[in-house]
């Protein structure tokens, strides 16, 4: 084979780590390995009085590393996610176990 996926990874660093949550979005906890995310880190932002965690691109001298899991998921399981993740847009990005989907936050105007 040439190294293509047959499923879509997605990696996950904040509440979507949770298992009882994903199981009750998808029905399942996918197969799922540990990997992180290279020059970005967590920032948190507050919306509408809630907090929202997202990645950005980090400007540090010393590059972070943020952990988090790939799962691998079906399409129709990735659908369900973004309904949930409305206030979210997908963006490939290279982890330690390869290209996957990230959840980051949408700009202020989108969300």
């Amino acid at each position: 084979m040439s190294g293509v996926r047959s499923m879509p990874q997605l990696f996950i660093y904040e509440t979507l780590r949770s298992h009882s949550l994903i199981k009750k979005l998808i029905g399942e906890v996918p197969a799922y390995e540990p990997a992180t995310i290279r020059g970005y880190e967590r920032v948190t932002y507050r919306i509408e009085g809630d907090d929202y965690e997202t990645l950005e691109p980090s400007h540090r001298k010393v590059v972070p590393l943020v952990r988090g899991d790939v799962l691998n998921l079906t399409n129709a399981e990735l659908k369900k996610l973004d309904h949930w993740e409305s206030r979210y847009s997908r963006r490939q990005l290279p982890t330690s176990a390869g290209e996957a989907w990230v959840y980051l936050l949408k700009d202020y105007s989108e969300a």
